[in-house]
């Protein structure tokens, strides 16, 4: 009788767990402090939704840190301006879900991103690489119920 009562309970808990939300891209992202910078970007840029749909999507996210790189009035410059801060947003962007997207060292290949710009990737090996030869993967593959997210050390498109 015991058993029976354990193991009805045992079902219980896989049916709640089963029915539990998964995160999605963005909500993932604004769950780490580390990329709060790079979220506060989005929600400006008006393209969150675009993040919490059903469509897959892939984001290389620049750390806080990332935008350290940056000079403040190139910071400036992208958030003054209104188009400019949404094409940079969708350049860190490219749909599907692209999970080990670096592959095995020096696999290198062409992606369009979300903006329509063109980044080359170059796998340094499983689940690391490098981004138009400057922006490195420093963290890969966190999942999402909607995409993945890949963490980089420098925002693509500024110099």
């Amino acid at each position: 009788m015991k058993l029976a009562r354990i193991a009805a309970l045992g079902l219980l808990g896989l049916a709640f767990s089963a029915g539990a939300q998964a995160a999605n891209v963005l909500e993932t992202m604004r769950a780490d402090p580390n990329l709060s910078t790079f979220v506060g970007m989005i929600d400006k840029s008006g393209i969150a939704s675009q993040l919490t749909g059903s469509e897959k999507v892939t984001v290389l996210a620049p750390t806080n840190g990332a935008f350290d790189m940056v000079g403040p009035s190139d910071l400036r410059g992208i958030e003054s301006n209104p188009q400019r801060l949404r094409s940079f947003v969708l350049g860190h962007m490219l749909s599907g879900q692209r999970t080990a997207i670096f592959g095995t060292e020096h696999t290198t290949a062409s992606a369009k991103t979300l903006s329509g710009a063109t980044i080359e990737v170059e796998g340094t090996g499983i689940g690391s690489g490098t981004i138009n030869n400057h922006a490195k993967v420093v963290q890969g593959d966190i999942r999402a119920d909607n995409g993945v997210i890949h963490k980089i050390d420098h925002p693509l498109g500024v110099r």
